[in-house]
């Protein structure tokens, strides 16, 4: 694949987006593009992510767009798996976290790391899955991994991939 989202998952990375490259959005290769003339700031149209303004600020446009659509998307999938297993969630909050791709509290609040929305489909849905299931296990006991690979069956997937490329 073109798209070097692996090496943007890396959170010590210094990479910045712009315009020509290619990443990987929730599991899709989206071609990032500049585009001077629109005023309205970022928006993804047949596999083109179009950035507006200057292109002094692409990097932080496209970052913005990422995490507002991460937050969508990730509370209606966590939101779907919740009802699974009959467990409330209060929130979901995208962070910019250093050490973790996500982290669930006892409060039944979420917390993902926007970078996340930049890994394959499978990481998504594990990592989803693992949080999710926090909700009704706050541990990593056999019941929680259960209960992972009931809302994640194929979870191995994305804890491989984690292990090879998510540092």
């Amino acid at each position: 694949t073109r798209s070097v989202s692996a090496f943007l998952l890396n959170r010590s990375s210094d990479l910045r987006f712009t315009s020509g490259q290619y990443i990987s959005l929730f599991g899709k290769e989206i071609l990032i593009q500049h585009a001077p003339e629109k005023r309205w700031g970022a928006r993804v149209e047949k596999g083109i992510l179009y950035v507006s303004g200057s292109s002094e600020f692409t990097h932080r446009r496209v970052k913005d767009y990422v995490k507002k659509e991460a937050q969508k998307k990730f509370f209606d999938m966590s939101q779907k798996l919740a009802s699974k297993i009959n467990c409330p969630l209060n929130d979901v909050t995208i962070k910019d976290t250093k050490s973790r791709w996500g982290s669930c509290s006892s409060l039944h609040n979420i917390n993902y790391n926007w970078r996340l929305a930049l890994a394959p489909k499978e990481v998504i849905n594990y990592i989803i899955a693992h949080e999710v299931s926090h909700l009704a296990h706050q541990n990593h006991s056999a019941n929680f991994w259960q209960c992972v690979a009931f809302l994640c069956p194929d979870y191995l997937d994305g804890q491989n991939w984690l292990r090879l490329h998510g540092i």
